[in-house]
Order: structure tokens, then C-alpha cells, then sequence
């Protein structure tokens, strides 16, 4: 349960001001209100030290379960201050997606997250976010990748893909990135 303290302290430490209008008619709305909680917990994460509880004691990578409920704890926060249902693998009926943020049935908006380090990562982007948003109904679609390694061939790819679909005219998954790898203080930087 160290993810829900985490979130619970961080969001406390760290609230997020959304200019937000009184009620929330569309999935443009809904696609820009969790856009910036996506920002939100990438700053969490970077700049305020969030970064350290991806890793473990031993300094090992956590399980990429954790980042999930990491983001669950702050995103459900963030959704309620703003009457946002925000549902954890919510399956549609092809398998679950991590989070689904919706107002009302129409307004929709699906969130994968994957570390960078996982083998699967331009398969859950080109593949699976693709399927899963479209059984949800969601109108967007972000997908979050947490940069776990200094390597970053993996992300690239995904772009890359990202890039040759957008260019083909399709709508693409918008793809944040978020720095989780451990840092130096700024004394030792």
C-alpha cells in the first residue's frame, strides 16, 4: 500500500490546478483534463523525486504493476476533484487496459503505461492501445511510457511508428514520456 501513502502525500505536497469549465460536455475536455494529470505526475516523478519508489531497497527496478497503482492513486485524486470516473483495468472484452477517464457514456479516454525497459513496448502501442480503445469507445488515447533505462532504441521505435501512422492519416495514441530513471541529487549532478 506504499503507492497509496506516495500518492496521497504527493498530491497533498503537490496539488494540480485545473482551469476547468463547470461542466465537462466532451471528450476534448476529458482528453485535456487527463492530459494534464499526465503532465502532472511526469513532474511528480522528474522533479519532485517521485522517481526513487520505482526502485525498490536494492535499487532493482519495481514491478511495472507499481507504477501503475502509483498513477491510479494520484490520477483517482486528480479525477475526483474533478467528477471524472477514472476506472482501473477496465475490460471492454479484448483485455484490460490500465485506466479508462470518462464523463458520461461518450466522453472516453484510455491510458496505457509501460516502463521503457519492457520488451512489449511498440506491440502495446501499435497493438494492444489500439484494440483496447476501441472496444472502451474511447475517443483518445495516451500512452505513457516511463524511461527506466539510459537506452532509449525502444522509445525511438515507438515514435517512429507513432510518426509512419500519423503520416498515413490515422489516428495514433498520443505517447507521453516520463524520465523515471533514479538520479543524482543536485549536490552530486
Amino acid at each position: 500500500m506504499i503507492w497509496a501513502q506516495l500518492a496521497k502525500e504527493y498530491t497533498t505536497n503537490y496539488p494540480l490546478k485545473l482551469d476547468t469549465e463547470p461542466i465537462i460536455k466532451n471528450a476534448d475536455q476529458v482528453f485535456r483534463i487527463v492530459t494534464e494529470i499526465c503532465k502532472k505526475f511526469t513532474v511528480l516523478v522528474e522533479d519532485n523525486g517521485l522517481c526513487e519508489f520505482f526502485y525498490n531497497d536494492s535499487g532493482e527496478l519495481r514491478h511495472e504493476r507499481f507504477a501503475h497503482l502509483l498513477f491510479y492513486g494520484i490520477a483517482d485524486i486528480y479525477c475526483e476533484a474533478n467528477n471524472l470516473d477514472l476506472s482501473r483495468e477496465s475490460n471492454a472484452g479484448r483485455g484490460s487496459v490500465d485506466f479508462k477517464i470518462s464523463k458520461g457514456y461518450n466522453a472516453k479516454v484510455t491510458v496505457e503505461v509501460k516502463y521503457s525497459s519492457n520488451p512489449r513496448l511498440c506491440h502495446g502501442y501499435i497493438t494492444q492501445l489500439p484494440i483496447y480503445s476501441k472496444s472502451e469507445r474511447s475517443t483518445y488515447s495516451i500512452y505513457l511510457i516511463i524511461q527506466t533505462k539510459e537506452s532509449t532504441k525502444a522509445i525511438e521505435s515507438v515514435f517512429r511508428l507513432h510518426n509512419e501512422e500519423s503520416f498515413k492519416g490515422n489516428r495514433v495514441p498520443e505517447i507521453m514520456l516520463v524520465n523515471g530513471q533514479k538520479r543524482p541529487s543536485a549536490s552530486k549532478a
